[in-house]
């Protein structure tokens, strides 16, 4: 699995978690149904750019730009701006374990 790859899957996970489920929510105006149908267009859009990119894709930031751009076909720019703020802090997160073990 590329780090990428991990990213994403650990990604997926943390949009489910208390704090971003609350700042997502919040950018729902509150509104737990439409929260639910955020999440699913995001995890499929996951999905399927993790599951159709390249080996070259996932090592580079190609990716990014095709989820920022599908995402702006689904969702509000504020709510791509916290699921891109959680991508770049699950990087960081992966290059800090990544230096710990290396």
């Amino acid at each position: 699995m590329t780090p990428l790859e991990l990213i994403f899957r650990q990604l997926n996970n943390n949009l489910r978690s208390i704090h971003c489920r609350t700042e997502l929510l919040e950018s729902c105006d509150w509104d737990e149904d439409e929260l639910e149908n955020l999440l699913d267009k995001v995890t499929t859009i996951l999905d399927d750019l993790s599951s159709r990119a390249t080996s070259k894709e996932l090592e580079t930031d190609i990716l990014l730009v095709a989820l920022r751009e599908r995402l702006r076909l689904a969702v509000y720019e504020d709510q791509i701006d916290m699921i891109m703020r959680l991508i770049r802090a699950e990087a960081m997160l992966n290059d800090m374990q990544g230096q710990d073990n290396g």
